[in-house]
């Protein structure tokens, strides 16, 4: 097809200068027409140069010359759409070869309207070139600075393609500049020529095959940015079978699985002996360890922090074992409110910060919503100090399920407090009011009648007739503690031993009354009973309670008045059979005698301070009950002999914890101590981060007091027997010392000293859960 100008010299100009392109050559560009420009536009067909002969074959069909341009605009004519429709539909490789001279008139039309045309309705394969010196502007459109100077665009087209270089020479057949093919439809920045138009996907010639010596600009009027390939690539959706299909109560079991395992773990390694040195002081171990982990596992999502806080996790919240300087108020309200119900043992030992409102919250938190009521069955509030009576009130007339109750030396505790308790836990079983000021002991008359221990020592107030009362009125008693309560005599002993149904005696000058024959006495369930530091009671007490107590394992006389004597003592021995444990600290009226009476069946015994013991006693009694574990016997005359046999006898037997103390006891040298030291430990050591400030010695893989050199203490060997002395202890400061020396914290704190610090190594550790 023969390209049309705007005038005949401007159309055989034209003619004469461009040359036929082939579609299947040149690359998929877009027509930029305005509405008055000379642009040169022809579709894309394969046709030979024009040349002299085709102008004067158009001059001979056309005798009377060049027709003026016409000045019509067609909006869309048929021609057009025809040609539109021809060219989008058919391929390039059916269009003819050559054109006549008879579709010219059709292709000027065709030009002419192009630049009425909207984006919408855009050919497909056309090609806008503009010639380098028949260029002109559009009036539309701004005029261009004077000069050769191109356009912006062009000009970053042409530093873009700066390895081409443009030839001076014109000559004809050069090839228009392309890119690399690709798939995507290229586009380009908004320029100030036509909109661009839609075109054919058609394959590209390379940079490297152009002509050098192009008579045209082969930049475009502004630089084309090739869009990525679209690589459409299938989505593959996770499903969340855990959170999704897997019913709640086996999720909740697998989440109750991280605390079983924990606690498995950690027995595992008490079994095989790896828990052991520095890693039995990690803080996070056990249940603990699991119970953290439910925390950690919580922050995963919501689904996951309902599962982890879920109240069959949180049947017990143990701020004792969590530790009150981790767990604050914050995170205590927010697990009491996640269990809701489920809580049942509330310990919050050591909480000393721990108000009187919040308690009043938790209260409600716990409580259910149909009735109000809460089901915790255990409550610990020793050392809350901070609390009210009215919040402590509050919180125990919400909790009719309350067996155990532990207020010990709490100021907030009073009378109505237990009044309070006492008609709303019927089923109480344990109460520690020990130490509680403010307390009228006549309030321990208002508790329920199944109590089975009652811990209420230096109440202040607890007189015989009210000692006997709580005796009479609690009939299942099995722990007692009644110590250090001054008005306590020997008439209340004396009124319990009487017949039931039988009239008390009255105190008077004459007595003590009538001892009853044993078959009479009334017997008590007791098997702990607390007697120590009752200034007023004598050995007549005991004589009383002789044949009462069949039951009795644990009985402590510790710190009793001179008048104490050893007959009633003796007699009361006689009639205990199944006692293991006995605590006459301090009493100086125990003697030769006494020691021979003892159960055979003695597992611990305390006689510090029992000057009256002989040192020739001492080898008898551990001849005679063979079954001791622990002997304190600090301040007394034991003899070297006698301690040496009871350790020999006892690692021999392979008895576990055994334990001797023997400190401030002038008759003991260094010799018993090189003696046992291969069978023997200074202290009884323990494993768990409390003790960490003690740093007991692990035996040689614990590298920490003497860093496993030869002579290891091995505090923590439960077969190695106990050995309290003035040496053991000399041991230990040196062991001590030695592991300062090693860790350098000797020199840190001369260090600190020379520099005015008071920094502690052993000080400021803290394990926070974060």
């Amino acid at each position: 097809m023969a390209v049309l100008g705007r005038s005949e010299e401007q159309e055989h100009h034209s003619a004469s200068t461009f040359e036929a392109v082939s579609t299947e050559e040149q690359p998929s560009l877009a027509i930029s027409l305005s509405a008055s420009s000379s642009r040169v536009v022809r579709p894309l067909v394969s046709a030979p140069t024009p040349s002299a002969s085709s102008s004067t074959d158009n001059t001979e069909r056309n005798p009377a010359g060049p027709s003026p341009k016409r000045k019509r605009t067609l909006p869309f004519p048929r021609t057009l759409r025809r040609s539109s429709r021809d060219l989008n539909t058919s391929s390039t490789s059916d269009l003819p070869a050559t054109t006549s001279a008879n579709t010219i008139p059709t292709a000027n039309r065709f030009a002419r309207s192009l630049s009425s045309l909207s984006t919408t309705s855009r050919p497909s394969s056309f090609l806008a070139i503009t010639p380098a010196r028949t260029r002109t502007t559009s009036s539309t459109s701004p005029t261009p600075p004077t000069g050769s100077r191109r356009s912006k665009s062009g000009i970053k087209m042409m530093k873009a393609l700066s390895y081409i270089r443009p030839s001076s020479k014109k000559e004809a057949g050069e090839p228009i500049l392309s890119a690399p093919p690709t798939p995507s439809t290229p586009t380009r920045p908004r320029s100030q020529s036509a909109p661009l138009l839609r075109t054919l996907s058609l394959p590209r010639q390379s940079l490297d095959d152009q002509d050098p010596h192009s008579p045209f600009v082969t930049a475009l009027s502004s630089p084309v940015s090739e869009s990525p390939p679209r690589v459409d690539t299938p989505v593959q959706l996770r499903l969340n079978l855990f959170d999704f299909l897997l019913p709640r109560e086996v999720r909740l079991r697998i989440m109750s699985m991280v605390v079983q395992s924990c606690v498995e773990e950690h027995e595992k390694e008490v079994q095989e002996g790896l828990w052991r040195g520095d890693k039995a002081r990690e803080r996070w171990v056990g249940e603990i360890k699991g119970r953290r982990e439910l925390i950690r596992i919580s922050r995963v999502s919501r689904t996951w922090l309902s599962l982890a806080l879920d109240g069959q996790h949180w049947r017990n919240i143990p701020t004792s074992l969590l530790g009150a300087d981790i767990l604050r108020t914050p995170s205590l309200l927010r697990l009491v409110g996640s269990a809701g119900t489920f809580v049942h043992d509330l310990d919050l030992k050591g909480m000393q910060a721990l108000q009187g409102e919040t308690l009043v919250e938790i209260a409600e938190l716990a409580a259910s919503a149909e009735f109000g009521m809460t089901n915790i069955t255990s409550l610990n509030l020793t050392g809350c100090r901070a609390i009210t009576t009215a919040s402590l009130g509050y919180l125990l007339s919400h909790s009719p399920q309350l067996r155990e109750v532990n207020l010990f030396a709490l100021a907030s505790v009073e009378a109505a407090t237990l009044e309070v308790l006492g008609s709303t836990a019927e089923q109480l079983r344990s109460l520690n009011v020990s130490r509680c000021a403010a307390l009228d002991a006549a309030a321990l008359l208002r508790l329920p009648t199944g109590l089975e221990t009652l811990r209420a020592s230096k109440l202040g107030n607890l007189t015989d007739t009210l000692f006997i009362s709580v005796m009479f009125r609690y009939p299942a008693l099995l722990h007692l503690d009644i110590s250090h309560n001054e008005h306590i005599t020997d008439f209340a002993f004396a009124a319990l031993s009487c017949p039931l149904g039988a009239p008390l005696p009255l105190p008077s000058s004459n007595f003590p009354p009538r001892d009853p024959p044993p078959s009479q006495k009334y017997q008590y369930p007791l098997r702990h009973l607390n007697l120590s530091s009752l200034p007023n009671i004598t050995d007549l007490a005991l004589r009383h309670l002789a044949h009462c107590l069949p039951s009795l394992t644990h009985l402590q006389l510790a710190h009793l008045d001179t008048s104490f004597h050893p007959p009633g003592l003796l007699h009361f021995l006689s009639t205990v059979p199944l006692l293991t444990h006995l605590d006459l600290e301090h009493n100086l009226q125990v003697d030769d005698t006494v020691l021979d009476h003892f159960p055979l069946g003695l597992q611990e015994v305390n006689l510090s301070s029992c000057i009256g013991i002989s040192t020739g006693a001492w080898p008898s009694l551990l001849e005679r009950c063979t079954s001791l574990r622990a002997l304190h016997a600090d301040g007394t005359t034991i003899g070297e002999d006698a301690a040496r046999s009871f350790v020999a006898s006892r690692w021999a037997a392979g008895v576990e914890g055994a334990f001797i103390s023997v400190l401030d006891n002038r008759f003991l040298t260094r010799q018993l101590q090189k003696e046992v030291q291969g069978m023997s430990r200074p202290r009884t050591g323990q494993r768990g981060y409390w003790t960490t400030p003690l740093a007991y010695d692990d035996g040689p893989d614990d590298g920490g007091l003497l860093g496993g050199r030869k002579g290891a203490l091995e505090e923590c060997d439960e077969t190695r027997v106990v050995v309290r002395s003035f040496y053991g202890n000399l041991e230990v400061d040196l062991a001590d010392a030695r592991r300062k020396i090693r860790s350098g914290v000797g020199r840190d704190k001369r260090r600190g000293r020379r520099s005015g610090s008071t920094g502690d190594g052993e000080r400021g550790r803290s394990c926070i859960i974060s």
